[in-house]
């Protein structure tokens, strides 16, 4: 494996920080969202990792979630989940193919990508919505 994965990680949290200024909060140590008072909210962590060949190549992919927090306050006439409709946009925008086809984090990884299923909650009963996101990152070959 070629790239340092806490670099990944942090490169990672960073391009998503900037290119979203929304978030207020963000971090790699998920809180429980009735802990974090400063919303929207971005956090990033790493779940898992798979080792494949292709032939004798090996291929590592680092498995993360983005979990990205919004709360709209008390107002009857604004749903929870129009702000984080938007911020979801953003994100997957933010990770949007560049010029090779994929989006590399700058070249530090083969391909960084949203890929599998998103869990949301709306917030229909309440001010709180939430996202979970997964993210798949390819380190280089």
């Amino acid at each position: 494996m070629s790239a340092d994965i806490e670099a990944v990680m942090e490169a990672l949290l960073t391009h998503v920080t900037s290119a979203v200024p929304d978030f207020i909060t963000s971090g790699r140590r998920v809180k429980a969202w009735t802990e974090v008072s400063d919303q929207p909210a971005f956090f990033l962590r790493r779940t898992g990792m798979m080792d494949s060949f292709n032939g004798s190549m090996p291929i590592v992919t680092i498995d993360c979630e983005a979990w990205v927090y919004c709360n709209v306050g008390k107002s009857p006439d604004v749903a929870p989940d129009e702000q984080l409709t938007v911020l979801e946009k953003k994100l997957r925008d933010s990770l949007a193919a560049d010029d090779q086809g994929r989006f590399t984090l700058g070249g530090l990884v083969y391909w960084c990508r949203i890929e599998g299923k998103s869990d949301i909650w709306p917030g229909d009963q309440g001010p709180q919505s939430v996202a979970r996101i997964p993210i798949r990152i390819t380190l280089p070959f």
